[in-house]
Formats: structure tokens, C-alpha cells, sequence
């Protein structure tokens, strides 16, 4: 018979001395065969455990909690073929299995998710799926580095995000296997994770739209390589727009960070492009949202010199009127104008009566004297302008013609007197102006005229009918020095 008991000794055991009255007293000297068996219960069936044929078996973990007993077979010394079988062993208790975990499965490139490998414990799972454990994804600069913890990775996948890029990964799992110890396995790192470029962004434009108003371009910020616009080396182009939606066109010139809104962008919207590499070597573009509409400034308009001759009885011409806010030349604004004089350039100048049209013809009132025009009008943008113009040079003199005017009656023997003498250069009436006179005579009214001698007076006393009455008289201007010869107003009947 087989002793009472197998030895259990930690992972192997041995079969017990062979006893038998027949034939042996040790069972060391009996030529036995072996089988060792298997049951979960220790009064259970038990069942040959394949390969088990020696006469020691080595515990694994599927003898775990279960009961062995040896089976052996001999002849003993009588040629009587026995079989006996062991007393069942106690239960077998576990020796803890070291779990794995499998590689990490998925593309190692920024945006992309990882899985972490199944695990594998002898001591209680065929397949990580089986086991609930806890997830803890790791990051390292290099690949043999110190690995920490990414916060919040926690999940048996893991999407990479920038922060990953060119480092390397491992995700540890922590679980209870089967026979109740708690295991921590950690995979092996991933290769170094690939960046995916990441489009960047600029911030709202900011400053006020109003012309003449400058505004900054936003921050530009990138994952691939910048927290903040102002580290960014940037090239930059100013755009505008008639509409917030419309197509964008660039602005002449407008290539800084910064930009002073003009005229030409009143009424319309601006964006700004920004041009840069990021720190992954990525050519990226970004566009600002749309500003408000920019709006107008007035912007005082302007009247050009005045054209055309400054002498009597010329005709002058207001200049074209310009102002940013809506024209490109005075003809195309609808204006009121108001011509104005003045006795030096720059005293006070006062409006000539009548004088509102775009011309002005001058007259004697504006000789020695300076011009000026002054224009109203409302511009493109609703605003009501008033321009003045430059004064003009002062206004030279054209010689008026002076006509003496005869009196008296024209007979023969009576005494003709000269008329007073009118000139709008330099009197109000004939007497105040010192002159000379020459009396003439002639045979027909168109006739050649000819001195009477010694008819030099104001007067003359007709010696025939015949007296031609329209004589020539030498007359001095008062205030010019101009010499004038003129003739009266009709004959002598």
C-alpha cells in the first residue's frame, strides 16, 4: 500500500514509500508506474493530470485550491500486478504569478488614441478584457527617462495631444488577480509621438474703428509652438472690405502689426492676415474675425486758388473744392458761394452783394483791392463744410473811358460850357477834377477835327453855327496819373 499522505512541498511532490507483505519492505525497491490526479474537492473524482507519470509532479497554477493523489501500479514479489493510491493532499495553495501587459496598440501621432495591451495573469485572466483594473498613462522625454503621470489619463485608451509630441509612452494598469493580490504592470514605452500640425489662431483685432484710429493686430497663438502672438515672428497684411462678409483685398502698404485707419477705409471692415512658422517648422496663415465698420472722422475740405486775371473788369473762377470725406474735385460738389473783398489781404473781407455764382466779374468797386471766395457745401458724409479760398493779388485798375457832357445852347454867338467830367477811376463829378481843354471843329460830324486856337478854357463863345461840339479835352485821373481824351455828348445844331 502507498503511504497515508503525499509530501506537499512548496511546487513539488513526491510519491510516498510503496508497502506490500508480498513482496518488498521498502517501496523504493518496487518497480513502480505513476499517476497523479486531480480533484476540486478533496473527497471528489479525481482525474489523471496529462504528463504526470513520474514520481514526483511539480504543482502549477492549475492545481491551485484543488487536492492531489498519486495513482501507482506494480507487480509485487508474488507476480500479483497492484495498483494503491495516495490519500489526497491538502488543498494547494498559490504561489503569486506575476502579470503582464501587453504592447501598446495604436498610432503614435498627435490626435491619435492609444490602447493599452491586454493583460495576462497565470493567477486569475486569459485576457486583459477579463481584468477591472485602473489605467495610469505615463509620459517621459526620452525613452528610458523617468515617466510621470499625465493628469487625468486614467482610461484604457488615451487620445495624444501637443503636449506628447517627440516623447515617449507607457501605461501602467493596476488590478486584483483571481487569487486576490493586488498587481501593478506597466507596458513598455511607445515610440516617440509624431506631431500633427495644429492650425494657430489670432485674436480679435482691438483698437477703436474710428479713421484716423490705429488699430493692433491680436495675439497669435499656436499648440505647435507658441503661447502668445506677441513671441510669434509674423509678417502681417492689412485687408478691407465693403462688406463684413465680402472678399477681403490688401491695403497698399499695411504690412506692420499695426495700422492707422485712412479715409479709404470709412464705411468698410478690416481684417488682418498674419504669416508665420510655428515651432514644429509648419508655414501657417491666420485671419482676424471682421472688425466693425470703420467710422468717419470729418475731414475739412479745401478750395483751391482762385483762377483767372485780377484786373477790372476781368472774370474770375472759384477753385476746385476737395475734401476727402467725398470728393475728388470741386465740380462734382454741389456748392453756394459767396464772393468777398477786402482793402488789404488780410483784413476783414465782406460779402460783395450779388456776388454768388462760381465766377465773378470784377469791377471798378474791387480796384487796389483783395478777393477772397467762400464756398458751402455738405460732403459724402453728411457733414456741412464751409471753405475759404486764398486771397487773391489785389485787383489792378482798367482805364474807364471819361465822357464830358456839353451844356448850354449850341448858336452861333452864345457860349458853350463843358460838361462835367465822370470817370469811375477817380471822381464823383465833373468839377472836382482839374483838366485842360482843347475846343474842336470839324465840317462834318465824322469829319477830321481840328483845333480852334486858343479855345483852351471851360468855356467857348461860338463864332458860326457850325461849331463842332465834340471836342477832345485832356483830362488828368486823379489817383492813376492816366491821361485821358474823350469827346461830348453831341453837335452843335
Amino acid at each position: 500500500m502507498l503511504q497515508s499522505r503525499v509530501q506537499l512541498l512548496v511546487v513539488k511532490l513526491y510519491a510516498g514509500a510503496i508497502t506490500d507483505a508480498d513482496g518488498t519492505t521498502g517501496g523504493s525497491s518496487v518497480a513502480a508506474t505513476y499517476q497523479w490526479t486531480v480533484s476540486d474537492t478533496e473527497d471528489g473524482t479525481y482525474t489523471a493530470i496529462s504528463g504526470a507519470t513520474t514520481s514526483t509532479f511539480t504543482l502549477t497554477q492549475a492545481e491551485v485550491d484543488k487536492f492531489i493523489k498519486v495513482v501507482a501500479s506494480y507487480k509485487d514479489a508474488q507476480g500479483t500486478s497492484e495498483t494503491v493510491t495516495s490519500a489526497a493532499s491538502s488543498a494547494v495553495a498559490n504561489t503569486n504569478d506575476a502579470g503582464a501587459i501587453a504592447a501598446i496598440s495604436g498610432t503614435t501621432t498627435q490626435g491619435q488614441t492609444l490602447t493599452a495591451g491586454a493583460i495576462t495573469d497565470a493567477d486569475g485572466t486569459t485576457g486583459g478584457s477579463s481584468v477591472a483594473a485602473t489605467y495610469q498613462w505615463m509620459v517621459s522625454d526620452t525613452e528610458n527617462g523617468t515617466y510621470t503621470a499625465i493628469s487625468g489619463a486614467i482610461a484604457s485608451t488615451f487620445t495624444l495631444t501637443q503636449a506628447e509630441v517627440d516623447k515617449f509612452i507607457k501605461v501602467v494598469a493596476s488590478y486584483t488577480d483571481a487569487q486576490g493580490t493586488v498587481e501593478t504592470v506597466t507596458s513598455a514605452a511607445s515610440s516617440a509621438v509624431d506631431n500633427t500640425n495644429d492650425v494657430g489662431a489670432i485674436a480679435a483685432i482691438s483698437g477703436t474703428t474710428t479713421q484716423g484710429q490705429t488699430l493692433t493686430a491680436g495675439a497669435i497663438t499656436d499648440a505647435d509652438g507658441t503661447t502668445g502672438g506677441s513671441s510669434v515672428a509674423a509678417t502681417y497684411q492689412w485687408t478691407v472690405s465693403d462688406t463684413e462678409n465680402g472678399t477681403y483685398t490688401a491695403i497698399s502698404g499695411a504690412i506692420a502689426s499695426t495700422f492707422t485707419l485712412t479715409q479709404a477705409e470709412v464705411g468698410k471692415f478690416i481684417k488682418v492676415v498674419a504669416s508665420y512658422k510655428d515651432a514644429q517648422g509648419t508655414s501657417e496663415t491666420v485671419t482676424s474675425a471682421a472688425s466693425s465698420a470703420v467710422d468717419n472722422t470729418n475731414d475739412v475740405g479745401a478750395i483751391a486758388a482762385i483762377s483767372g486775371t485780377t484786373t477790372q473788369g476781368q472774370t474770375l473762377t472759384a477753385g476746385a473744392i476737395t475734401d476727402a470725406d467725398g470728393t475728388t474735385g470741386g465740380s462734382s460738389v454741389a456748392a453756394t458761394y459767396q464772393w468777398t473783398v477786402s482793402d488789404t489781404e488780410n483784413g476783414t473781407y465782406t460779402a460783395i452783394s450779388g456776388a454768388i455764382a462760381s465766377t465773378f466779374t470784377l469791377t471798378q468797386a474791387e480796384v487796389d483791392k483783395f478777393i477772397k471766395v467762400v464756398a458751402s457745401y455738405t460732403d459724402a458724409q453728411g457733414t456741412v463744410e464751409t471753405v475759404t479760398s486764398a486771397a487773391s493779388s489785389a485787383v489792378d485798375n482798367t482805364n474807364d473811358v471819361v465822357l464830358l457832357l456839353q451844356s448850354d445852347t449850341t448858336t452861333q454867338g452864345q457860349t458853350l460850357t463843358a460838361g462835367a467830367i465822370t470817370d469811375a477811376d477817380g471822381t464823383t463829378g465833373g468839377s472836382s477834377v482839374a483838366a485842360t481843354y482843347q475846343w474842336t471843329v470839324s465840317d462834318t460830324e465824322n469829319g477830321t477835327y481840328t483845333a480852334i486856337s486858343g479855345a483852351i478854357a471851360s468855356t467857348f463863345t461860338q463864332t458860326q453855327k457850325l461849331i463842332n461840339l465834340l471836342r477832345w479835352l485832356r483830362v488828368i485821373r486823379m489817383h492813376k496819373g492816366t491821361v485821358e481824351m474823350n469827346f461830348c455828348s453831341k453837335f452843335c445844331s
